[in-house]
């Protein structure tokens, strides 16, 4: 391979590890996504990430301890997620006690190890151009 070749390929693997590096650390691009990977904490019992990654309305009412405190008694005794299917995304400029801003609410159809059915909610709002969690409730 000549010099031209050589540096050519080195600066291709470059430029193709910039890329990638770049698109895997871009947060979610829909609300939907921003929700999974956020229940993917919770799943998982990190809830200090969980509440790293929150949005600041969240962050603002409790500190990563108060998230454990009442996310865990809820969720850690349904066990592992077996099964979990978009119900759908409802995108709102309001949501209830917050200003007007860009909000979403997720649903899914969830199926744990211990309740085979269950409806999880997360409400989320956009900070610094992503979709942030700001509440989850599960029934």
């Amino acid at each position: 391979m000549n010099r031209k070749g050589f540096a050519a390929t080195v600066l291709a693997v470059a430029l193709s590890a910039y890329l990638s590096s770049n698109v895997l650390a871009q947060p979610p691009a829909t609300p939907d996504d921003a929700a999974k990977r956020w229940l993917t904490f919770v799943d998982g019992g990190n809830y200090a990430k969980g509440w790293n990654c929150a949005g600041n309305p969240l962050k603002n009412q409790m500190t990563a301890q108060d998230l454990q405190t009442r996310i865990a008694p809820v969720r850690e005794p349904l066990g592992a997620v077996m099964q979990r299917k978009l119900i759908g995304v409802r995108l709102s400029n309001t949501m209830a006690g917050m200003p007007d801003g860009k909000y979403a609410v997720v649903q899914f159809n969830s199926s744990f190890a211990r309740k085979p059915s269950a409806v999880e909610t997360i409400g989320l709002d956009t900070e610094n151009g992503r979709w942030a969690v700001i509440g989850y409730f599960i029934k």
